[in-house]
């Protein structure tokens, strides 16, 4: 009722089983007479590599081995072609790694921060909490709250808050939950 379900053998993963010991000495006769192929200094290539590369000359010589839909080309000769048809290649890879690295330090010496346009209210509350409880009397409930803050500022998962206006909290009336409001003593520091 069942369809057959075919086993298979695969040495590599070890020896035959006691049953069908056959198989070893089948898979050691084909190993003999197997002819080794490494491709690995090879490059394959479509005809219209040749093309760009302008060596559709070679096709038919021992230079390239026909396969499938294209051809193997001897690595070094692949390399010596792409850089005679690109000679400033290399010069333009060089300075791409060049300037990223130099953005990179720029980045790291320079830290902009930057003017939040979506929901600027709440991210000013959360600052305030995350500095409130870096204060050296701050109580259990205004650390654990700064923590919460920083971790929330931190997470690039809730950076479209700020970023998005479709996350934009309503001010004052329309449906929904308005903003709350900025803590008095808040208010109070920035009068100062």
């Amino acid at each position: 009722e069942q369809s057959r379900i075919g086993t298979f053998f695969v040495p590599s993963l070890g020896l035959a089983p006691k049953w069908c010991s056959f198989l070893d000495a089948i898979t050691e006769e084909l190993e003999e007479s197997k002819q080794q192929q490494v491709f690995d200094d090879f490059k394959f290539v479509t005809q219209d590599d040749l093309d760009q590369l302008g060596a559709t000359d070679l096709v038919g010589t021992k230079f390239l081995q026909p396969y499938m839909h294209g051809y193997f080309m001897d690595h070094r000769l692949h390399t010596k072609l792409k850089a005679a048809t690109e000679p400033f290649a290399f010069e333009e890879y060089r300075k791409d790694k060049i300037k990223n690295k130099l953005d990179k330090l720029r980045t790291m010496r320079t830290r902009v921060k930057t003017k939040v346009s979506v929901n600027p209210q709440l991210h000013q509350q959360l600052l305030f909490a995350a500095e409130e409880g870096k204060e050296k009397d701050a109580s259990k409930k205004r650390r654990a709250a700064a923590n919460k803050a920083e971790q929330f500022l931190a997470d690039d998962r809730f950076k479209d808050v700020f970023e998005d206006p479709d996350f934009a909290i309503q001010e004052k009336g329309g449906a929904g939950v308005g903003t709350p409001s900025v803590p008095t003593v808040m208010k109070k520091k920035a009068k100062k």
